[in-house]
């Protein structure tokens, strides 16, 4: 897929909002599972970000980093692992 740069020249925003939801019981989720959702919302924006400074600098642009104030806030059954 192509980013700003190809298709319109530049890159002033990059929006990081990433994430993977699940709608298990706690107690059925696997560390696995649990690490990939972290690693996820954790370290996106620190793997995507890099590849894009270059034109960001460029045009003094901004990031965005994106996460869920609801979630951080209200829990809802079955997403205790998700927020």
């Amino acid at each position: 897929m192509p980013h700003g740069v190809e298709s319109f020249g530049r890159l002033d925003v990059l929006g990081n909002n990433a994430g993977i939801a699940r709608a298990d019981h706690v107690t059925d989720v696997t560390v696995e599972q649990y690490r990939q959702m972290m690693g996820v919302k954790r370290r996106m924006a620190s793997f995507f970000a890099p590849s894009r400074d270059p034109h960001l600098l460029e045009t003094a642009g901004n990031i965005v980093n994106v996460a869920s104030e609801t979630a951080g806030h209200m829990g809802q059954a079955y997403t205790v692992v998700s927020a």
